[in-house]
């Protein structure tokens, strides 16, 4: 368990959630996703429970087999999963062909994740984070729209509309803040995919007013029970 310092007051003592892929991994191991040099304010990441190269079968599978909270529900959870789906996707053929035909079945897994999650802690507030932009030419790895741009569409479209009118459900998008001039910017994503220090500050403060919003009015007492 890791208490890191976020960047509000107002977020002090408010306990969350991940569940992802590498990027959600990424968030965890660099704690950039929690982490500021201004406040005193303490926002309770409980875990990371995510892989490198998860799809979001696996990470499915995980929360079936244990890694989700049965006692103490976190009060907002965040998903960010189904860039590696479209991964797997690109391998069966050249083009964004393979891709564009494999997002509807990555929209509906990543629906799974949220439905079980959901199921098991009704009173946790789900943040969906949409895919985030990448790049697949060789010759211009940060050029845009690449094979993937149609594909992410396509899955974000359809988890946005998913959590509208849920109350429970939310959707956010921080794709513009790793893009300019129709290329995705290398120096917060420098191999086209996963964002680094730098593009995870970024990353935090496109997620840090819902955070605000939800923040609890009342603490959670004592330490959370922890998935094994």
């Amino acid at each position: 368990m890791q208490a890191d310092k976020f960047v509000s007051p107002e977020l002090d003592g408010l306990m969350c959630y991940c569940h992802g892929c590498t990027l959600a991994e990424t968030a965890n191991s660099r704690s950039t996703l929690a982490r500021s040099q201004s406040v005193s304010s303490t926002v309770l990441i409980a875990n990371c429970p995510a892989c490198l190269g998860d799809q979001s079968m696996h990470q499915l599978w995980r929360m079936h087999h244990g890694e989700i909270f049965q006692k103490h529900q976190p009060h907002i959870a965040i998903v960010m999963i189904g860039t590696n789906d479209l991964g797997a996707a690109s391998c069966l053929g050249k083009g964004e062909a393979p891709i564009l035909q494999a997002a509807a079945g990555t929209a509906d897994r990543v629906r799974e994740v949220i439905d079980f999650l959901h199921q098991q802690n009704p009173l946790t507030h789900v943040l969906i984070l949409g895919l985030l932009p990448r790049g697949s030419d060789p010759e211009d790895l940060f050029k845009l729209p690449s094979d993937y741009s149609r594909g992410i569409d396509a899955v974000n479209d359809q988890l946005e509309r998913y959590a509208f009118g849920n109350k429970q459900l939310h959707f956010a998008d921080c794709a513009l803040s790793f893009t300019s001039g129709g290329k995705l910017l290398q120096d917060l994503m420098p191999d086209a995919l996963h964002p680094n220090a730098a593009g995870m500050r970024l990353l935090a403060e496109c997620i840090l007013p819902f955070l605000k919003l939800y923040a609890p009015v009342e603490k959670h007492a004592g330490l959370p029970d922890m998935p094994h």
